[in-house]
């Protein structure tokens, strides 16, 4: 039987509890990976690592903090001696007007899915170049291309990340160092649940075959380690609608603003109204 090129690869996969990560430690194992699952939810990742066909250390933590970036090295480095490949795929985001949005929300966003893959890449590069080799892959989005309502602070981080990843890719790659950035479509995981009340969260709701199988993306992720290439769109499809954004502006504000802002917009107006009828009632 052919060994895998990702057999005993230490990987550290951030945002392993659920959704993209879970997926993808599940497959990363099946090829014979070594992981260090990284998350907040220690209950959770601990379930997942007994589930596991592979070596697999657990580090709870939250990625934001410093010192939980800097536990997660030291983790990796003295569990398995070394680290061949990070995959930062922590994110999250509350997608609502920016209006709606709150400081501590707003900068949420930005430390998630923006400071804490910088700071992580930044403390992994020097074992990296030390050993002349590695790996690092984002997780951004179709949202590092599109900005749309109600993205408006995601896609901004995501935006910075697609920035980061090109150039970072640009410095490390001729030193032995691989740079990934993965731009999937909405996909149906926690992320929508999780996201809280806002103005859009009936059409999320209501239409969850617009959104992609988060398989597919864990599968991307995967194929993208065995064969590297800077860019992966997931579908593939999809760099057709960064191509038409592209070549026209525009056309995309006018098509966005007519079955998505206007429409959400008139149905925010329309609950402010009968909450405030509500209003009147009980007072009277």
């Amino acid at each position: 039987m052919v060994r895998s090129p990702l057999h005993g690869r230490v990987i550290i996969l951030t945002g392993a509890s659920s959704g993209f990560g879970a997926l993808t430690a599940r497959r990363l194992a099946a090829e014979g990976a070594r992981l260090v699952l990284v998350a907040r939810r220690r209950e959770r990742l601990e379930a997942l690592a007994a589930e596991l066909s592979a070596e697999a250390a657990v580090e709870a933590g939250d990625v934001t903090v410093p010192d939980d970036r800097r536990r997660v090295v030291d983790t990796a480095l003295q569990t398995f001696g070394r680290i061949d490949v990070l995959i930062n795929n922590a994110g999250m985001g509350r997608l609502d007007w920016l209006k709606n949005l709150t400081p501590a929300e707003i900068d949420r966003m930005i430390d998630v899915n923006f400071r804490a893959p910088l700071q992580l890449t930044r403390l992994v590069v020097p074992h990296m170049l030390r050993a002349g080799r590695g790996h690092i892959v984002h997780v951004a989005s179709l949202a590092s291309f599109i900005a749309m309502p109600p993205y408006v602070i995601y896609a901004a981080t995501k935006f910075g990340l697609k920035g980061f990843a090109d150039a970072l890719r640009r410095e490390v790659e001729p030193l032995g160092i691989r740079v990934t950035a993965v731009y999937p479509a909405p996909a149906w995981t926690e992320f929508p649940d999780a996201n809280g009340e806002s103005v859009f969260r009936p059409f999320f709701s209501s239409r969850r075959w617009l959104f992609l199988d988060p398989e597919r993306v864990a599968g991307a992720i995967v194929r993208a380690l065995k064969r590297p290439r800077a860019h992966v769109y997931v579908p593939g499809w999809i760099r057709l609608l960064i191509q038409a954004e592209a070549l026209s502006p525009r056309l995309a504000d006018v098509v966005i603003a007519r079955w998505i802002t206007r429409p959400h917009w008139q149905a925010e107006t329309r609950r402010q109204n009968l909450e405030g009828e509500r209003d009147l009632v009980d007072r009277d």
